[in-house]
């Protein structure tokens, strides 16, 4: 094959890159799995007065 066919190629994964990025644009935001979310901060201790 050649880069003619190479260029093929290369148009027709970016058109579905393209398309794949725009239904996950468009489709709700779903929970992080379980264990994604961060921990939470520890509480800050409390000034010495």
């Amino acid at each position: 094959m050649g880069k003619q066919y190479n260029k093929v190629l290369k148009r027709n994964r970016r058109a579905r890159h393209l398309k794949r990025k725009k239904s996950a644009a468009k489709a709700p935001k779903t929970a992080p799995a379980p264990g994604a979310e961060t921990a939470a901060p520890p509480p800050a201790p409390a000034p010495a007065a």
